[in-house]
């Protein structure tokens, strides 16, 4: 039995529309959620020929969340340069009960103060060099904190951590972009993201000497990650034909009191290209090919490549209104794996999964239409000349 309910609101503000040079903006909300969940394990007892409850697996939650958040913003639209400057407070109050583990409480109250920084320059019309930073704080969600253990694979043991603790990162962003439409057809952008993480929550998994696997979540101290991202748009190569391309490589530097993970450095990679045909007014052609690592992991030991490929095709069904697309992923593979290797010094597993079959998707989208964002005759100032589009459509 589940129930859950969620009441918010939220009241902005900003001094009056037009192109101003200084700008004063603001924000405050609450949320209030509420989560009720039971749910109980039984087995067949033959002697007394009724289902008997297992006490260790009974699952429960209850909890109540309340959430206020309180920011204040300044803005510079000078010629050349652009600076934004925000300070936000959040503070978090939930008291809940685990029912399993003998009513492991959920109990906290924390303050956190958000500051964030902005600052970009355009070097001419055509080159954009922007920074920023943002102090950020990532709490674990209610499945990572949840003590419940999970036997469905007596083999592989699944279970949260209720003594996990909120992460805080210090992320620095450096960007420079190169073309603005109509002047050049080509937009090219490059984008490092340097993070420091401090308490970074990340699943681990341990095993025993009968060969039983468990896996959870722990806190494991310092995480240094740095992204360099390249992103590459050819919109109208030809008027029926648009290119677009991304590729992405992430390191991630780990030092951690825990013996599962120690000091270790690991990578991924990933490659994104794509392009879109429109072969009538009202009909689109979409073709993506992706090829990545497994997913980075504390504990990763081998760098297994995967590709793909998906085909989609859109189509407007009512003109302004009604929208229609069919999308199909991988359509020359019926059968594969997918493959993961985690460990350390004392032990190695390997996690395969087995896909079967093809996924496609349908999907419809109706255009209510839109709120009025600006006055008549206001001026839009716009300086993030990366957002190439396509006859209004992003790649």
């Amino acid at each position: 039995m589940t129930g859950s309910t969620e009441n918010a609101a939220q009241l902005s503000f900003r001094n009056k529309p037009g192109p101003l040079l200084h700008r004063i903006n603001g924000s405050i909300s609450y949320t209030k959620r509420k989560y009720t969940n039971i749910s109980e394990y039984e087995v067949f007892d033959p002697i007394a020929d009724i289902f008997v409850p297992v006490q260790e697996r009974y699952y429960g939650l209850d909890y109540i969340q309340k959430i206020i958040n309180i920011g204040a913003g300044y803005n510079y639209n000078g010629k050349k340069t652009r600076l934004s400057a925000r300070l936000s407070v959040n503070n978090e109050v939930n008291r809940g009960t685990y029912k399993s583990t003998g009513n492991t409480p959920l109990h906290y109250n924390r303050w956190q103060l958000s500051p964030s920084f902005g600052l970009s320059y355009s070097l001419s019309r055509l080159i954009l060099l922007s920074s920023g930073y943002e102090l950020r704080t990532v709490r674990p969600d209610i499945d990572k904190l949840n003590p419940y253990a999970d036997y469905n694979d007596p083999m592989n043991i699944v279970k949260g951590n209720p003594m996990l603790e909120p992460e805080k990162s210090h992320n620095i962003r450096l960007s420079a972009s190169y073309g603005r439409q109509p002047q050049t057809k080509g937009i090219m952008k490059i984008e490092l993201l340097l993070s420091s993480i401090n308490n970074a929550i990340e699943q681990l998994v341990s095993t025993d000497s009968e060969g039983v696997s468990t896996t959870s979540y722990y806190n494991l101290g310092k995480l240094k990650k740095a992204s360099l991202n390249i992103l590459h748009m050819q919109p109208g190569i030809f008027k029926w034909l648009d290119f677009w391309q991304m590729g992405q490589y992430n390191h991630f530097s780990y030092d951690s009191s825990n013996p599962q993970v120690g000091t270790r450095k690991t990578h991924s990679l990933s490659y994104d290209s794509g392009i879109r045909l429109t072969l009538l007014p009202v009909t689109e052609l979409s073709i993506n090919y992706m090829i990545s690592t497994n997913i980075e992991s504390a504990q990763s030991q081998k760098m297994n490549l995967y590709h793909s490929l998906n085909i989609s095709l859109s189509q407007v069904l009512i003109k302004g209104k009604l929208y229609g697309s069919l999308s199909l992923k991988d359509p020359f593979k019926y059968h594969r794996y997918l493959t993961k290797v985690i460990g350390n010094d004392y032990f190695r597993q390997t996690i395969q999964n087995e896909q079967r079959g093809y996924i496609v998707g349908i999907s419809l989208r109706w255009n209510f239409g839109r709120f009025k964002e600006r006055i008549d005759g206001e001026t839009v100032i716009s300086n993030d000349r990366t957002r190439a589009t396509i006859e209004n459509k992003l790649p």
